[in-house]
């Protein structure tokens, strides 16, 4: 059985330092290559940043998102990596985080459901509604 994620990002700025090594691994196709934790971290950061998007959405091509270049209430140019544009027009998902999914979904030792991060990413923008990304 999974256990409850230990990662749960305290802002923004800390979900995007720990976004960034898996989104590199992503860009050269190395996510084999990560370790758990820090792939389970940047699981987190996405699921804070990204509380709209489910995984489950990704993989029935279902989307759940107007595509728009938003998360969490913060335009995407906030977040000054264009690596993550374009999103996908079916899913929502950004494209080059696609394959995290798939590899949180192999590894089976990940919560794939990070639904703690997801709701302090939440609060946080609530809390922070002029927040950017740093």
């Amino acid at each position: 059985m999974k256990k409850k994620s230990r990662y749960v990002p305290k802002s923004c700025k800390q979900a995007i330092k720990w976004l960034r090594p898996v989104v590199d691994a992503s860009a050269d196709d190395s996510l084999i290559e990560v370790s758990d934790r820090i792939l389970e971290r940047g699981w987190n950061a996405i699921a804070f940043l990204y509380g709209g998007l489910h995984p489950d959405n990704m993989a029935h091509g279902m989307c759940n998102s107007d595509g728009s270049q938003i998360i969490n209430g913060v335009t995407i140019e906030h977040y000054n990596d264009s690596r993550l544009l374009p999103f996908c027009s079916e899913c929502g998902w950004p494209k080059q985080l696609r394959p995290v999914v798939e590899e949180v979904k192999q590894r089976k030792t990940i919560e794939l459901y990070a639904a703690g991060s997801a709701i302090a990413g939440l609060r946080y923008m609530f809390r922070h509604p002029t927040a950017r990304f740093a």
